[in-house]
């Protein structure tokens, strides 16, 4: 195709009208995009697990335990807190609050496949599975390397992410409901 043109070999008889469609470019800057977005998800994952390592794995454990009830709260978080934030937003005080609980909604929902990862992880170590900071590491890199695969595939990988996105979401915000903290006799939720 030189010049954007397409040529048909004089040898060969068309019948019909010739419609010239653009042809599918491989790779590219689309291509890098999507790696460097698999990799920020390795690297802010790990970070999190790091960082907050028993909330991370007792969360993931909920995804193994309570699946269902995962998926139904990150559903509902991930359609009720949009419609929330807009409400707040249509007034001069809660727009600070708005902004705010976006930006926290928005990280909620990029870590919110952390949480499969790990279950992923350790789902495929079984009882290889190290405990601790390191076990909890290894786990997610390991299922996150699996979770970022199954996204390649076409059809599929875009279904496998939202529901991997919504049960992690469900399970970490069952997670962080049920820590309470005990301070001078009372307990907070």
């Amino acid at each position: 195709m030189p010049n954007g043109r397409v040529h048909i070999d004089p040898l060969a008889h068309v019948t019909g009208p010739v419609t010239a469609l653009p042809a599918p470019t491989a790779g590219g800057a689309g291509y890098i995009f999507g790696l460097l977005w698999m990799f920020g998800f390795l690297l802010a994952g790990g970070v999190v697990v790091v960082l907050l390592p028993r909330l991370m794995v007792d969360a993931a454990e909920l995804v193994r335990e309570l699946p269902g009830r995962s998926a139904l709260i990150g559903l509902g978080w991930i359609v009720l807190v949009p419609i929330a934030i807009i409400l707040v937003a249509c007034t001069v005080i809660g727009l600070p609050l708005a902004l705010l609980t976006g930006v926290l909604y928005g990280v909620l929902i990029y870590i919110g496949r952390v949480m499969v990862a790990l279950w992923l992880g350790k789902s495929v170590l079984g009882p290889r599975t190290r405990e601790g900071r390191l076990g909890a590491l290894v786990n997610f890199g390991l299922g996150g390397l699996v979770l970022l695969l199954l996204r390649m595939i076409p059809v599929v990988g875009p279904i496998v992410m939202g529901v991997a996105t919504i049960v992690g979401l469900g399970a970490l915000i069952l997670r962080v409901h049920r820590l309470r903290w005990t301070v001078a006799g009372t307990t907070f939720i």
